[in-house]
C-alpha cells in the first residue's frame, strides 16, 4: 500500500476483515498485526478471532468489551429409556459426536456441529434437540 492511497484524504470508505480460525497463536498474531497495519493507513478495519477453541487476538491487544452476549446451538438429546440401540444416529454422525455403547448413546458436544441429522435419522424418535451454550461473544 503507499502512503499516498488514504480513504481519509480521498473521502473514500474501504474496509478490509482479517479472521484466522484454527490457526494457532502464529496466524493469530500475523492476522493482528495485519489488522493493525491496515488501520494504521487510516483504513477502517475489522478484526473477527473466529477460533472457538483457543481465541488469542484478546492476548495481543489491550481491548475493553462494550457488550457481551452467550452463543448457542442446537444439539441432541438422546432419551435413553426410548432408545433401541440402532446405531443409526452414530453411524450417520461423520464427526463422531454420538457413540453406541452397551449403555447407550453416548453424546460428545465438544464434536458436534449441531446439524440434527442424528435426529432426522433416528428411527425411534429418541433424539430431540436442545440449545446448548457455546461460549461468549464479545464485541
Amino acid at each position: 500500500m503507499e502512503d499516498t492511497v488514504r480513504p481519509r484524504e480521498s473521502g473514500r470508505t474501504f474496509s478490509v476483515a482479517v479472521g484466522a480460525r484454527h490457526g494457532g497463536l502464529g496466524a493469530t498474531a500475523l492476522a493482528v498485526d495485519l489488522a493493525l497495519l491496515v488501520a494504521d493507513r487510516g483504513f477502517e478495519t475489522l478484526l473477527v478471532d473466529a477460533d472457538p477453541l483457543m481465541p488469542a487476538v484478546a492476548d495481543r491487544l489491550e481491548l475493553a468489551w462494550g457488550e457481551e452476549s452467550g452463543v448457542a446451538a442446537l444439539s441432541p438429546a438422546v432419551n435413553h429409556e426410548l432408545c433401541q440401540r440402532c446405531a443409526a444416529c452414530s453411524d450417520f454422525c461423520a464427526f463422531d459426536a454420538l457413540e453406541l455403547r452397551e449403555t447407550g448413546i453416548r453424546f460428545f458436544p465438544d464434536r458436534c456441529i449441531g446439524c440434527g441429522g442424528c435426529r432426522r435419522v433416528c428411527p425411534s424418535r429418541t433424539i430431540t434437540e436442545i440449545q446448548r451454550l457455546l461460549g461468549t461473544a464479545r464485541r
